[in-house]
């Protein structure tokens, strides 16, 4: 064996390889996030793509970098799971984000995330948090009890608010 190693980038250029799809979550040890890194996994191993998972720590600087590696590396897909607060600052950051990676021909898809108020070129794949919530409420009330707690995250941010709101 000579030791060849491919250029990747080369291979990318020429359309021979099929670029990753990078999931990127706060936090890698939550179990609901597990499923969809595994879900995500499962489906780009079907496509013959590799998939990355990036954690950022709930670290913006971190998820600029992550997409901005992402997007230098030709991923199909950038996946950005979980929810947000959806302020100026972030419409901005999935502003820039979704016009660098079409731009680069690749893709944003909002996980959980709520979308900017502008038309942009990315996906949105939303789970019902407010229904979530009110179903496991109003299962708890139908079998009879009253003081239900709930520990449903920080205020401001979009999937809490919604879980709330649906308790």
């Amino acid at each position: 064996s000579l030791h060849y190693v491919v250029n990747v980038h080369a291979k990318a250029l020429s359309g021979r390889v099929a670029g990753p799809v990078a999931l990127v979550i706060k936090d890698i040890t939550g179990p609901s996030l597990a499923h969809v890194a595994a879900g995500v996994e499962q489906e780009a191993a079907d496509r013959g793509r590799l998939s990355l998972v990036c954690a950022t720590h709930d670290d913006a600087a971190r998820e600029d970098d992550l997409v901005q590696l992402m997007r230098e590396q030709h991923a199909a897909a950038v996946l950005l799971v979980g929810g947000a607060v959806p302020d100026e600052a972030y419409d901005r950051r999935m502003t820039a984000y979704a016009t660098a990676l079409d731009a680069a021909g690749s893709r944003l898809v909002l996980v959980g995330r709520p979308a900017p108020a502008a038309r942009l070129p990315l996906t949105v794949v939303d789970y019902d948090n407010r229904g979530g919530a009110f179903q496991a409420a109003s299962h708890l009330l139908a079998q009879g009890h009253r003081r239900i707690l709930f520990l449903g995250g920080e205020s401001g941010l979009s999937s809490a608010d919604e879980r709330r709101a649906g308790y």
